[in-house]
């Protein structure tokens, strides 16, 4: 039979699907064939490996190793006191990654069944959209999310993606980094890695600048007036300080169109000229903008918001006022 019918546990089909996920190669470890692929085809077999057969074993399975061209393993097993045959199969795959010369990771499934990764990205991900417009529904959402799955890369990691978006980098920079701990497959652990080390970035050029300083170096004196007008907007009254900030957002928004020559027809909408400034400004720069669009709308039409938006909104308005006006920061700048 094909691997996946030989093997009926829950827990190997759901360990092949987060394989099928990161495109990583899924094997079986077997007391008697040694690694398993899923177009393999197994016959009925009753054995389970014992400890002396653990060194007769391990050469055939380093030897597997190279043959399939594995370059990392993650083995996941069930904890090993409420199953102590689990340990020669431990042994084994330890033994035999150290023979074959790569990397070995070992994970321990608590409970049954594992996590459906599928719905814990599904809700991260409502999560992360409900921080970045409403950071004390959005930190409740996620605190709920790590009490059900204390261990789960991926709730740190898209909690780490939303303080990113809103400029809380010191916050997102701690999420990578524990996600980068948490992620079981070398992909993620990447992607973790990779972002931990592009806020680590963000802050290292980060300098105090004040908002006079800012305002000072946008020559158009109006939409410097409605800028400065934004940027002093009282945060404890978050409607109207969001509003402002929208409308500010949208006069930096038609200066970029202007200088960087888009092309778009008078009735376009923000969020469209928004993306259309994709290739012009940082990918973070568009990020503040449609946070700063998003929780303009909300404000507008009557949606709740609070002083935290506020404060989310002004944050993203000053990166992006600084990004664009500063030249010292943004290449793009000079030309403006």
């Amino acid at each position: 039979m094909p691997v996946l019918e030989r093997y009926r546990s829950s827990r190997i089909r759901q360990v092949a699907e987060l394989a099928e996920q990161e495109g990583a190669c899924f094997v079986v470890l077997s007391g008697k064939f040694g690694l398993l692929e899923l177009h393999d085809k197994v016959p009925y077999y009753d054995y389970l490996l014992q400890p002396e057969d653990v060194p007769r074993m391990v050469d055939v399975v380093a030897e597997q190793i190279r043959q399939k061209g594995i370059d990392h393993i993650t083995f996941f097993t069930k904890p090993t006191e409420d199953r102590e045959e689990l340990r020669p199969y431990i042994d084994l795959i330890e033994q035999a990654c150290f023979a074959a010369d790569v990397p070995f990771e070992l994970r321990i499934l608590e409970g049954t069944r594992m996590p459906n990764w599928r719905e814990i990205m599904r809700k991260a991900e409502e999560a992360k959209r409900l921080l970045i417009r409403d950071r004390s529904e959005g930190e409740k959402a996620f605190d709920r999310l790590l009490q059900q799955y204390p261990s789960d890369g991926m709730v740190y990691f898209k909690r780490g993606e939303a303080w990113e978006l809103i400029g809380e980098l010191q916050l997102a920079l701690r999420d990578y980094s524990k996600a980068e701990l948490l992620f079981p497959m070398p992909k993620w652990k990447e992607r973790a890695r990779q972002a931990a080390e592009r806020v680590e970035k963000q802050i290292a050029k980060l300098e105090p600048v004040s908002p006079d300083q800012i305002l000072s170096q946008i020559r158009d004196p109006s939409l410097a007036k409605i800028c400065g007008e934004a940027l002093d907007a009282n945060v404890n009254e978050p409607r109207s300080a969001l509003v402002l900030y929208r409308t500010a957002l949208e006069q930096v928004v038609d200066h970029l169109v202007r200088v960087n020559r888009v092309d778009c027809e008078p009735s376009t909408g923000l969020a469209d000229k928004i993306n259309m400034l994709r290739d012009s400004v940082a990918a973070a720069t568009v990020s503040h903008m449609h946070t700063i669009r998003v929780l303009g709308n909300d404000a507008a039409h009557g949606e709740p918001v609070s002083p935290d938006d506020a404060v989310v909104s002004r944050t993203a308005l000053l990166a992006i006022l600084k990004a664009v006006f500063l030249p010292r920061q943004n290449k793009m700048s000079a030309r403006s």
